[in-house]
């Protein structure tokens, strides 16, 4: 196993201390772009990018066994734009989309996501300290945990894909396409499902601005579960049938009772 890590990352939630464990360990770090700087400005020693090619270039040649200016390394920690909170913002417009596609990285990640049998896949900060607590124990990784990984990792880039191709056709789902794929965010835990022995909790669509039971705080009392959130959509969708303003009263998915006044 060779000794060699890619990092370059938009998240740059520790990564300097990351970087530095990783050469404390022995290994030789290779970087690029605003990552290359951070982590020269943070004194670490860094590997200097080739000049016959791009570096993420060369390294996905390496990952995919083909001829390559740099070794394979065992370990890459990348990852890419927060998609779904840039393209929610008022401001954004379609014509700025593909400066935060970050084709490289995603190319970067996947190829080291497919040779997980032997290659560390890291797009989470929040791996960082198991990883390395692992390096230190064991020297690598066990296989399982190689597999989690890449499991993770192909995760996170079909999120990424997903939220894409939802910006880039909201109404996609209302067509009833034969194959559909959905990028979800958490909004937040529910205190349970239908029935208390269950766990459920609340999704938005990743990159739509915030609007209806997605927006909606809960000012007092208990936390609410599933069958909360479906008698608030019931109500939510009555009242918006009103011009004027509107209340409903809903138990159990019937509505009860619907009032609408001027003020």
């Amino acid at each position: 196993m060779e000794k060699i890590a890619y990092v370059s990352v938009h998240d740059k939630t520790g990564v300097a201390e990351f970087a530095h464990g990783l050469t404390e360990l022995g290994y030789e770090v290779w970087s690029s772009g605003s990552t290359l700087k951070l982590l020269r400005q943070a004194e670490i020693d860094v590997e200097e990018v080739p000049d016959s090619a791009p570096l993420a270039s060369e390294v996905i040649k390496a990952l995919s066994g083909g001829r390559a200016a740099v070794e394979k390394p065992y370990l890459v920690a990348a990852n890419l734009y927060p998609i779904a909170k840039i393209v929610r913002q008022d401001a954004f417009t379609l014509e700025e989309l593909p400066d935060y596609l970050d084709v490289s990285n995603s190319a970067v990640i996947r190829a080291a996501a497919r040779s997980f049998s032997d290659t560390a896949v890291v797009c989470d900060p929040a791996d960082y300290g198991p990883v390395l607590d692992a390096l230190r124990e064991f020297g690598g990784l066990p296989e399982e945990r190689l597999r989690a990984l890449a499991a993770k990792a192909w995760g996170y880039c079909s999120y990424y894909d997903a939220t894409v191709a939802q910006y880039l056709s909201p109404s996609a789902a209302a067509a009833l396409p034969p194959e559909l794929s959905m990028a979800l965010k958490k909004v937040c835990d529910l205190s349970y499902g239908e029935n208390r022995h269950q766990r459920a909790s609340f999704y938005s669509l990743s990159g739509a601005r915030p609007w209806g039971l997605n927006a909606a705080n809960v000012l007092q009392g208990f936390p609410l579960n599933l069958n909360h959130y479906l008698d608030l959509d019931c109500a939510f969708e009555l009242a918006a049938e009103f011009e004027e303003a509107a209340c409903a009263v809903v138990k159990h998915r019937s509505p009860c009772a619907a009032a609408c006044a001027a003020s």
